[in-house]
């Protein structure tokens, strides 16, 4: 053995450097291996103590192994019996009629019963009724009126009750409806409630409403005729909030009406604000038939009320016919070759109205006088008669009278302007052309149409005084949006930045780009399913740049067309507007002309309140850009 090392098998203590060595060693070791007392082990020994570290992991995978034999199936019983519930427990059940006089006062049961043969706890039971059900009361009350639910608390096992719910359906006659009952409930050992439901179904068959109308079984065209309604609540509590919905045949013309109402074929008559039992309310509609309309026609009465949403829902209903005559004389009015209903034109549209007229009686009529009407109503209401048509501008061969009333513009021809009105022989006939143009809106416009009315005063027929007068058909002419469509494109905006880059003028064979707007302005009436578009030319290439205010923009490699839709255009947005980048490179072909940019483009749009289509084309787009001051005169494309 070397004589530097020990029998220990460490420096030797010879050397003053393996000295120093020893002592570095033995604290390392002391350090290592001291117990918690400061003394240390016998290292001639290679056995150790047990570590308590390992006994402690022991025990813990022990108490791991338990929990998961053990507690999970433990909760998965536990929370298997949260989950569902197969046992008898609230009951719920409805008693009460099911063909349902509307107005009348209808008394329902609502039974619950504990099937369990344990207590229940949590109990509530709470009334979904229609809309249209009215509860006048319930026993016992609702412990929450608001949501109509009753807190029950606890049920023993057996336990019976009632709840007596009165009240008035007023929904649509010869419809049915739903009356439901949920109840909620725990059962013992649950921590989560239950819930069970109950309905029946209602006809509504009768009303309480009853409806007398008083019309003439015959009537002759231009006569005035009188139609008188009476209601009658024969219930035995008052109704509220009741209108009276009238459907007017076509050609018939409503002359007055008591109460407020809307001259239309649809006309609204609001009730008492409390219908009273067994009190009748009668009002009155005169009007006539127009000139030259004959045959049956059926006029139309509901009694109901609005829900919620607007719609009218009838609880009474019934039609009266009336037989009409020809009268005398015949008029058919005509604008812009409509005849019946109406017609729907451009703002600034011009109006050609043509009234016909003729005798068809068998004698001379005499001492005639016609009359054409235009009326303005802009959002609904009567306004200035000149609002929507250039009364200066009126083009009538005949030079009627014209005169200015407050709402209406009128123009009156007699003898004087027709020689043959003064006395017109049987079956004889003419007619009245007018033009006039019409104006466009004014700001804050919703909406806007024009009411043309034509009627004839009869002095004689034959020899006899009448003094009788009739009316056309009135007719109405609906203003379309006025929505304007417009393309152009830019190589700079408007303070002169740049929004496309490349040569100008462009060159031969190099890339400009350009951007091109498209713009949807207007001042009234919504817009559905609008699209606009447009094919590149060959020259022209898609960046794939755009940027839109509403709805998406798409290219079609293969068609080559780019195309903007929009669902809609709500009433108040007034403008919206698409753009996208071009990469014009023209041929040398091109050299020394405008080069094409787009391919005209096409503009549709529905209106829906006029229920028309409207649609215009723009021109094609090229390199002269009159509306960009800085690329204006620098559209030529030139040789490199």
């Amino acid at each position: 053995m070397n004589k530097n090392f020990s029998k220990r098998g460490i420096f030797s203590p010879s050397s003053k450097r393996g000295q120093v060595r020893e002592r570095e060693i033995e604290k390392s070791l002391q350090a290592i291996y001291e117990d918690p007392n400061g003394k240390m082990p016998n290292l001639s020994r290679l056995d150790r103590r047990p570590s308590r570290r390992i006994l402690h992991i022991g025990l813990s995978f022990i108490i791991a192994c338990a929990v998961i034999l053990f507690g999970i199936p433990s909760a998965l019983l536990f929370f298997a019996g949260q989950l569902d519930y197969h046992e008898a427990g609230l009951e719920l059940s409805i008693a009460g009629p099911t063909d349902i006089s509307l107005g009348e006062n209808q008394r329902y049961e609502i039974h619950w019963f504990n099937g369990s043969s344990k207590p229940l706890s949590h109990v509530q039971i709470r009334l979904n009724a229609p809309a249209d059900f009215v509860i006048g009361s319930s026993e016992p009350a609702f412990t929450d009126p608001a949501l109509h639910a009753l807190a029950l608390g606890i049920l023993a096992p057996g336990t019976r009750g009632q709840m007596i719910v009165q009240g008035a359906f007023t929904g649509a006659l010869g419809t049915k409806n739903s009356l439901q009952v949920q109840g909620s409930f725990r059962p013992a050992g649950y921590v989560r409630d239950f819930g069970v439901t109950a309905a029946k179904t209602v006809s509504y068959a009768k009303s309480v409403i009853e409806i007398q109308t008083d019309f003439p079984v015959q009537a002759i065209a231009g006569d005035v005729v009188p139609l008188r309604y009476t209601v009658i609540n024969t219930g035995d509590q008052p109704l509220s909030n009741l209108q009276a919905h009238i459907r007017l045949p076509t050609g018939f013309v409503p002359a007055l009406a008591t109460g407020s109402i809307s001259v239309q074929q649809d006309i609204y008559i609001p009730l008492e604000k409390n219908l009273s039992a067994h009190a009748p309310v009668r009002f009155q509609i005169s009007g006539s038939f127009a000139a030259g309309v004959s045959g049956d026609r059926v006029f139309g009465i509901e009694i109901g009320r609005r829900d919620a949403h607007g719609n009218f829902l009838a609880v009474q209903k019934t039609e009266t016919r009336v037989s009409v005559v020809s009268g005398d004389l015949t008029l058919h009015l005509v604008v812009n070759g409509a005849e019946h209903g109406g017609v729907a034109i451009v703002p600034g549209e011009t109006l050609h109205a043509t009234l016909g007229y003729q005798n068809t009686s068998p004698k001379h009529l005499k001492g005639l006088t016609l009359q054409i009407g235009f009326e303005s109503i802009i959002n609904g209401r009567s306004a200035t008669g000149t609002s929507l048509i250039s009364w200066k501008t009126l083009d009538d061969v005949l030079s009627g009278a014209s005169s200015t009333k407050s709402r209406m513009q009128t123009i009156r021809y007699g003898k004087k302007q027709i020689e043959q009105l003064e006395d017109l022989s049987p079956q004889a006939q003419g007619s009245i052309d007018v033009v006039i143009p019409t104006l466009p809106v004014a700001s804050g416009t919703h909406d806007a149409l024009i009411r043309l009315t034509a009627q004839g005063e009869i002095s004689a027929v034959g020899e006899a005084k009448v003094r009788r007068t009739v009316s056309a058909e009135p007719l109405t002419v609906q203003y379309k949006s006025d929505a304007l469509f417009t393309a152009q494109a830019q190589y700079f905006n408007d303070e002169g930045v740049p929004l496309g880059f490349g040569p100008l003028p462009p060159v031969a064979g190099k890339a400009t780009a350009y951007r091109v707007v498209w713009n949807i302005s207007k001042k009234f009436h919504p817009l559905e399913q609008i699209s606009v578009s447009a094919v590149l030319p060959s020259i022209v290439s898609w960046s794939a740049r755009t940027f839109v205010d509403s709805g998406s923009m798409s290219y079609d490699s293969v068609s080559r067309t780019v195309r903007w839709t929009i669902d809609k255009i709500p009433d108040n947005a007034k403008e919206v507007q698409a753009s996208f980048e071009l990469q014009l490179t023209p041929a040398q072909i091109d050299i020394g002309r405008f080069a094409a940019l787009l391919g005209a483009t096409k503009f549709q749009a529905q209106d829906p309140i006029a229920t028309s289509l409207i649609s215009n084309t723009q021109p094609a787009l090229t390199t002269d850009l009159q509306y960009d001051e800085g690329a204006k005169g620098k559209g030529v494309v030139r040789k490199e």
